[in-house]
């Protein structure tokens, strides 16, 4: 019977409490608002030069290649050039000494045509020798041996040493089809309020730092069904730094990103051949990229809040009350005054704050009225009253009235009545009413 009479009072209880409570009733809307930057220029206009550190490094190594490959290539031409001058001049020296020696022959031979048989025959028995003419000797034609020799005394005679140059062969250039273009680095900027132009104004250079890759191969599976999978870890980091139309450093900031991607699955027979393929060294470039495109997102948004002129997407929470055999229509209507004052803030900013003013007037006249934080069956108890501070709150920030703003956010945290929720919610609120009460007074 006890626990009957128990179950009886416990069940009153509930449905008086749930009968009476009066609570804030709150709703979502999302809406743009117009945030001023944290720096402010003169004039919108910028443009920027994108210098990419690694990018700079790869080229000047890339020229360098060339400017040596070139040095030998001429090099090697003016040796082939001295080379085939010598041999042309040894073959031409020995032709000519060939076709003086046939001369003196032939010269000879006439000579020796012209004597009688008579003569002939007393010569060759006086001298034992017919006297008939013989061909000087002159030796065989020149070799590339010998080409060879005779250009390095001429380099030794012009340079104190036997040197004959050799064309060189320099290490292949590995070409990187990894790095960014300028328009990987550009066209993730995007400075709201301003536009692209060569004016003065802002001017933005980024730098990069070279990726860092590594990997990670684990083995899944027993044997005889072993697999192999690559971990592999990409990281990379953009710096930004931002000079203004003088040329002064105003601003600097840098992101590193780091991310992970898995390889395919394959076979422990097949890794190899799988880790040295194509569809191996895509995955990790197309990593590459997109790791470098994040970096270049996020410096943007850190960009645009130090000087962008922006529309910037919110959602906010706004109240009514709600209770029943209680009548809330007044704060209703201030609900939705505020609801349509957000929207149309992007639109009509002078009848947007006509909006805010009608729903303020309301939720004021009430809390001065009826607020009791300690009676919680009052119909503006402490639930709804610090739903209409916060309202309040917003409310004037948006219109730049920061005095306001943070009289109604006092009043929700220097009241004990008032639950740690509501509290932490004021918190938030005075945290964006800072923001811009500091991007107004620059």
């Amino acid at each position: 019977m006890k626990k009957i009479q128990i179950y009886l009072v416990l069940t009153s209880l509930l449905v008086s409490v749930s009968f009476y409570a009066q609570r804030a009733k709150g709703s979502n809307v999302n809406y743009e608002y117009y945030r001023l930057p944290l720096q402010k220029v003169q004039e919108k206009k910028f443009h920027y030069k994108v210098d990419v550190g690694f990018i700079n490094d790869y080229n000047a190594d890339l020229n360098a290649h060339k400017e040596e490959d070139q040095a030998i290539q001429t090099e090697f031409a003016q040796v082939n050039e001295a080379y085939s001058a010598i041999k042309q001049e040894m073959i031409a020296n020995y032709e000519a000494e060939e076709k003086k020696a046939e001369d003196e022959y032939q010269e000879a031979m006439k000579v020796y045509n012209s004597k009688s048989t008579g003569d002939k025959l007393a010569q060759q028995i006086l001298l034992k020798d017919d006297g008939k003419p013989k061909k000087r000797n002159i030796g065989p034609p020149p070799s590339n041996k010998d080409f060879a020799d005779k250009m390095d005394m001429k380099y030794k005679e012009s340079m104190g040493t036997n040197y004959l140059p050799k064309k060189k062969f320099l290490a292949p250039f590995v070409d990187r089809n990894d790095l960014p273009s300028e328009s990987d680095m550009t066209n993730g900027i995007e400075l709201e309020g301003f536009d692209k132009s060569t004016n003065e104004g802002l001017k933005i250079k980024m730098d990069a730092s070279d990726y860092v890759v590594s990997e990670e191969v684990k083995k899944t599976g027993e044997a005889p069904n072993v697999n192999k999978i690559a971990h592999i870890n990409v990281s990379v980091e953009v710096f930004m730094t931002v000079y203004n139309a003088s040329g002064d450093e105003i601003y600097s900031n840098s992101n590193k990103i780091k991310s992970m991607v898995k390889s395919s699955s394959k076979k422990e027979a097949e890794w190899d051949k799988y880790q040295k393929s194509s569809a191996y060294k895509s995955l990790i470039l197309k990593k590459k990229k997109a790791c470098l495109k994040s970096c270049v997102t996020g410096l943007n948004k850190a960009l645009n809040n130090e000087f962008g002129y922006a529309w910037v997407k919110k959602s906010s929470r706004v109240y009514t009350g709600t209770g029943k055999k209680l009548d809330y229509t007044d704060l209703n209507e201030a609900q939705v005054a505020l609801k349509n004052g957000l929207r149309d803030l992007k639109i009509d900013k002078d009848n947007a704050h006509v909006k805010f003013n009608e729903a303020i007037k309301i939720w004021q006249s009430t809390l001065d009225e009826e607020l009791d934080t300690e009676f919680k069956k009052a119909r503006i108890n402490n639930k709804v009253g610090a739903a209409l501070y916060i309202n309040m709150a917003l409310a004037y920030t948006l219109m730049n009235d920061f005095d306001n703003a943070d009289k109604a956010i006092t009043e929700v945290q220097n009241n004990s009545n008032f639950k740690g929720g509501d509290i932490k919610e004021a918190e938030v609120v005075r945290k964006f009413m800072n923001d811009q009460k500091r991007r107004s007074s620059n």
